[in-house]
């Protein structure tokens, strides 16, 4: 590897990740990664040998930053369902509002392009959808036990309408640049939740 090797490979994932989330997988080209770095495909085989490896490492760094931002001040709420309404509100407003990546949410669009698809990369993708349902849904449980919540509430039922009502806002705002989605999403998640308590 190069002496500025580290730097060049943190290139070559940030620059494929705005490609891959804006093109999505099957649209961009290993030849469309060495236009946007500026390398030649045998400069790129040495960080890595597939467009596959390309997305994992991207995958791994979108992940890492839709943490840092999702669970921003998280851990700090003792309230079950204040923490879920945070992780609304920071996913919303802080995460697919604020643009962090050019094309828009990676995660979104990856879950639409391999829809149907049996893959590694599917499966990622269904896993993380699936993780974050199970710990929203841990919360909500959490919050019913501790007479936070109405006793007849379906934790896990409750987490899939947040999960999927994320992504339609998501896939909106991505169409429209409409902040106001995501504020009126906030909004409604918040203000039904906050219906569902004791």
């Amino acid at each position: 590897m190069p002496k500025d090797g580290t730097k060049t490979k943190e290139d070559i994932i940030k620059k494929s990740l705005e490609l891959f989330s804006s093109k999505g997988f099957f649209h961009t080209s290993v030849k469309d990664i060495c236009k946007a770095t500026g390398l030649t495909k045998g400069a790129l085989y040495n960080y890595f040998t597939t467009k596959e490896e390309v997305w994992f490492a991207c995958h791994e760094k979108a992940s890492q930053e839709w943490r840092s931002i999702v669970f921003s001040g998280v851990r700090k709420i003792d309230n079950p369902v204040d923490r879920v309404k945070k992780v609304i509100e920071n996913d919303l407003k802080y995460y697919i509002g604020q643009d962090v990546l050019i094309g828009g949410s990676f995660f979104f669009r990856m879950l639409v392009e391999f829809a149907n698809e049996s893959s590694p990369i599917g499966d990622i993708i269904i896993s993380g959808y699936n993780d974050l349902e199970v710990l929203l849904a841990s919360w909500l449980d959490d919050a019913r036990n501790r007479g936070l919540l109405a006793d007849g509430i379906n934790a896990k039922g409750l987490a899939r309408l947040i999960i999927v009502t994320l992504s339609g806002a998501a896939a909106l705002f991505s169409a429209t640049r409409d902040l106001s989605i995501l504020d009126e999403t906030i909004r409604q998640l918040h203000g039904y939740i906050d219906h569902l308590k004791l």
